[in-house]
Formats: C-alpha cells, structure tokens, sequence
C-alpha cells in the first residue's frame, strides 16, 4: 500500500505543531523542503527567516511570520515608510532580533540615511555575526571608507570560517582600498585555489589590476569574469574604463553601452560614457552626454545663490543678461572660460562667478564679463548656467572644439624666472607637477610619487617644480637632482603662470 504523500498545507500545519513544541530545527527541515521547491512561498519562505533568526539568536516565542510577510510584500511594493514602522515596532518586542535590525539597516539604506543603516548593521552583527551580516556591516564600513573598522570585522569572521569566498573577496577588496596590493593578492590567490570558477573573484582580481596601473590584465580578469556569466553594470563599467585607458576608445564606448543598455538612467553611467566620448572626439554626442555629470556630481558641484532659469542653448539672448558660474576645479575653470567669449557674441551681458584664487588670472585682460563673488544673491539675471554646460548649450553657435583665444594674466615680476637663466637657455623648460588632490577618489590614478617620476626624466632638459605643499624630503630631493625650485612663487596662480610665461 502506497503511503500517503502530505501537501505543502499539511506540511505548513506540522511545522506550526513543532515551533508551539519549540523544536525550530524541525520546523526549520519542513519550511527549507518547502522553499526548496518554491522559494518565494508566501508562508513557509518568512517562516523559514523567522525560525532560523530565532534560533541564530537563542531566543523564543519567534518572529510572528505573518507580519513578516506583510513587512515583506510592503518593502517590495516600495511603501519604506510602512514597513519602516512595522520592523520597529518589531524590534521593540524582538531585542535579540538580528534579522529585524538587518531588514531596518536595509530600509535605511535604500532611504540614503548612512548613519542609521551603520547602526542597524552593526547592531545585526552583533547579535549575529553571520555571513551575511558579516558582508552587510562590512560593506556599509567600506563604503565609508572605516577601512581598518571593515578589516577587523572580516579577519574576526574569517578565523572562524576561513574559506568563505565572500567574505575572502571583501577582505581582498578592503586590502586593494588600503593599496596593501601583496596581501590582496595573496589574499585572492587563496580564494580561487578554493573556487575558480567564482566570477566575482575574478572581477575583483581585475580591479586589483586596475588600482595597479596594470590595465591589459586587468581587461584579461574582467573578460574571464564576464565569460564566467557574470554580466553587470560594474563590470562592463570597469571593462570600459580598463580600455580607455589603454587608449582603446571603440571598446570603451562598447562597453559603456552595455552599462547604459542594463541601467539607462545612471548618471554615473552617463558621465563616463560622455568622457569617452569627447576622448574619442565624437563632439556633438559627447557634450549632451556630458550634461548627466551635473546629476552625477550634484552633491559636490558649486551652485551659485542667485541660480535662476537655466539657458537651454536655444532661446535668443539677444539684450538679455546671464549669470555663468564655476562648478568645478580650478583646471576646469581656466579651459572652460573660453567659452565665455563665444557665449559674448550674442549680445549678451555676462555675469561671471569663479573661485577667488582665479581672480587675479583674469586681471587686466580684455574679458567679455562682468565678475561677481560666489556669496552674491543679489544678480538678477535673466538667465543662468554652469560654465561646464556652455559647450552644449553653444553647440548651435559654434563648432567644437574651441581653442583659447585669450591670454591669462602672468605678470608677476617677483616670481618670473631669471632673465640670467633665460639667456643661458640651451635646453628645453619643462615644469614638473607630480600630485593632485589626495582627497579626489581617483587620486590613485591621478598621481605618483616624486621618487618614481624622477628617474623618468631625459637629462636634455631643465627642470622646474610646479608642485605646491611640498614636504621637506621633497624640497632635498629635488635639490639633489638639480630641478629647480620656485616653492614660494606658487602660493599663488598668477606666481605660477609667470613662471610658465
């Protein structure tokens, strides 16, 4: 005689039974076959998070699974403010609940509130140090840019259960951020003798690569990660920043299409894919693209108070007045004020914000502008745009690109150079700047140090520091190689262009 086969009801009914006899492992066995063949059953997946959590966490009566439920389908359905409520309330009943502080740092973090995901992370941790909540608190730590905090929560995981590949990646990814490079890849290297066919390994391989300048392997990583079946915003990301770098704009913008083809509307996306484009001089496309970094960078660009109706590149301007102000570093303000002069041509009376220390570049040269101070509210323009939107808002007006059709003010008869050393010229003058901003993100890829440039350079030349901030071991060095040093002529740009004039 055939045994009877239970349904998933019936099954549901037993695995109540055994949480009423507080036996969670049985109840757990019953919803994990269940979710096993369907993974998102209404009752038996919330079930399966109640019992586990509660026997994570050593504490009874467990998480009522049809507020779970409900929490879940809100949280889907987007209501965060709902189902912020519902897990709080929650947690004022549950307290050794790592699962509800889990689901309140994830709430917070599609919410963009930092501080209180840190805190429902951390608090999840806590009360259970996990895998996954492991990865989530050290994420949230990386992103923050709490290195050695994010290092000691994944080593303290990482001795207990050793061969986690996730974890194993975040501690790569954490030791490539610190540029702790040999023991990222050491770190690595034990990862894929465990699992070599784990695509994200592979990717993070590539991006170790990246941070050390080595961009031909690093497309190699990427491309064996991306033929592993991992296909992914950052991938293709990371795929076209490694080819343009090498110089290989086409793939480049192939790869920058396959981000834009899975998510359209990242400005982040769009940003790169507009300097990508203007490095392969496709102009017109590249200047439109090129608006999506003010969505990009909106929590760091300069906005002016007297900020008004913007100029879409189209309305007449003719008797009209604008206010055109700086949005970024002071490079992008010396090239994109060029554009000032075609932006003139249309009759139109300009009212021009810079960064003060600019200033005394423009002193004294014939400029089509009126300049104002970055406090000013009271300039009533009629129209106002950012300094790095002319190009597109001018494109009906002029082609691209726009030389310099101006001279910045360089006179500065305290830090020109010698005319002594002008008339026993018989090597070519070149200036020597080695270092940004170490605050820029990207200053890794931006920057070197002066020890690595010096043995770079030819001996038919003489040499001029341009470098601002320098230390004092920097000051010997470049007297011990006969660069010379016009250290105080830089506290200031018009110091510097006499130098360069």
């Amino acid at each position: 005689m055939q045994e009877k086969q239970l349904t998933i009801t019936e099954w549901l009914a037993i695995a109540i039974e055994q949480i009423e006899k507080r036996n969670l492992i049985g109840a757990r066995q019953i919803y994990s076959g269940i979710v096993g063949s369907i993974p998102d059953h209404k009752k038996a997946k919330p079930g399966l998070l109640a019992v586990t959590d509660a026997l994570d966490c050593d504490y009874f009566p467990i998480l009522p699974v049809e507020r779970l439920d409900e929490i879940l389908e809100n949280f889907n359905a987007g209501t965060i403010t709902k189902c912020r409520l519902q897990l709080k309330e929650l947690a004022l009943h549950y307290p050794d609940s790592a699962l509800i502080q889990s689901f309140l740092g994830i709430v917070e973090q599609n919410s963009n509130d930092m501080q209180a995901t840190l805190t429902h992370f951390k608090q999840a941790h806590r009360l259970n140090p996990n895998e996954e909540n492991t990865k989530n608190y050290a994420n949230l730590l990386i992103e923050m840019k709490a290195l050695p905090r994010a290092s000691s929560v994944v080593d303290a995981f990482l001795t207990i259960h050793p061969d986690s590949l996730e974890i194993l990646r975040l501690k790569a990814v954490i030791l490539t951020d610190m540029q702790a490079f040999a023991e990222a890849e050491e770190t690595l290297q034990k990862a894929v003798s465990l699992n070599d066919q784990n695509a994200g390994l592979w990717e993070q391989y590539g991006i170790l690569r990246l941070q050390e300048n080595n961009d031909e392997d690093a497309i190699l990583f990427f491309e064996k990660c991306h033929a592993l079946g991992l296909t992914s915003v950052s991938l293709f990301q990371n795929l076209a920043f490694a080819h343009a770098k090498c110089g290989n704009n086409k793939n480049a913008l192939l790869y920058c299409e396959k981000a834009i083809q899975l998510d359209g509307n990242n400005p982040q996306i769009r940003h790169a894919y507009s300097m990508t484009l203007l490095k392969d001089e496709q102009f017109c496309l590249g200047w439109k693209e090129f608006e999506w970094r003010i969505v990009a960078r909106d929590n760091v660009r300069f906005k002016h108070p007297s900020e008004t109706k913007k100029w879409d590149g189209t309305t007449s301007l003719k008797g009209k007045t604008i206010l055109v102000y700086y949005e970024q570093g002071l490079g992008d303000t010396i090239q994109f004020s060029r554009y000032i002069i075609e932006l003139a041509k249309l009759d139109v009376k300009i009212y021009f914000c810079i960064q003060d220390v600019l200033k005394g570049l423009f002193d004294g040269i014939d400029f089509p502008a009126t300049f104002v101070d970055q406090d000013d509210d009271s300039v009533a323009a009629d129209y106002s745009i950012s300094l790095m939107s002319l190009p597109f808002a001018l494109l009906n007006y002029q082609v691209t690109p726009l030389p310099q059709t101006f001279i910045l003010n360089g006179a500065d008869d305290k830090t020109a150079l010698d005319p002594m050393l002008l008339e026993d010229r018989d090597k070519p003058f070149i200036g020597l700047c080695w270092q940004g901003n170490p605050s820029n993100r990207n200053d890794v890829h931006r920057s070197l140090t002066l020890e690595e440039l010096i043995p770079h350079l030819p001996s038919e030349a003489t040499f001029f520091n341009l470098q601002i901030s320098l230390t004092e071991q920097q000051e010997k060095r470049l007297a011990a190689h006969q660069i010379v040093n016009f250290s105080e002529g830089l506290s200031t740009l018009t110091g510097t262009a006499a130098i360069c004039a």
